[in-house]
């Protein structure tokens, strides 16, 4: 969203020495744009997760810019409902980049639904780690 990821474009403009080519499809330019939303990988993973959301979460248009689809996706949405669709939002886009820097770094590769697993068990730890304890009850 702020466009601080060090996707190979802006490697480049930095003159540092990198593959420009998307790891996860090997078909377009790597952008931020391109490997949250665009890349047909991320896509894969989009439509995985819109099942599994039933479709609180839609696959993001092929041509949408990043503001533009997070303001979009969480407008108009009742408060409880936004935070856990943000949720959503922000760790599906970091396992698809965590998915990048696997096989930038690791050289090894998961298919979109291993994707889908990390993002359903990182939401399981969230929802475990935000549980608010019930206070005990007073004694009379």
């Amino acid at each position: 969203m702020q466009n601080k990821l060090l996707t190979a474009d802006k490697l480049i403009k930095r003159n540092w020495q990198c593959n420009p080519t998307c790891p996860l499809c090997d078909q377009a330019p790597e952008t931020a744009q391109h490997l949250c939303l665009n890349c047909v990988y991320a896509q894969e993973v989009w439509v995985l997760v819109a099942q599994w959301t039933e479709g609180l979460v839609a696959v993001p248009d092929r041509e949408a810019k990043m503001e533009h689809w997070w303001n979009g996706s969480l407008t108009g949405i009742p408060k409880s409902i936004k935070r856990e669709k943000a949720s959503i939002l922000i760790y599906t886009a970091w396992n698809i980049w965590k998915e990048r820097n696997r096989r930038v770094f690791e050289g090894c590769s998961a298919p979109p639904q291993r994707v889908l697993a990390l993002i359903k068990e990182e939401m399981k730890i969230r929802s475990i780690a935000c549980v608010v304890a019930a206070p005990p009850p007073v004694s009379q």
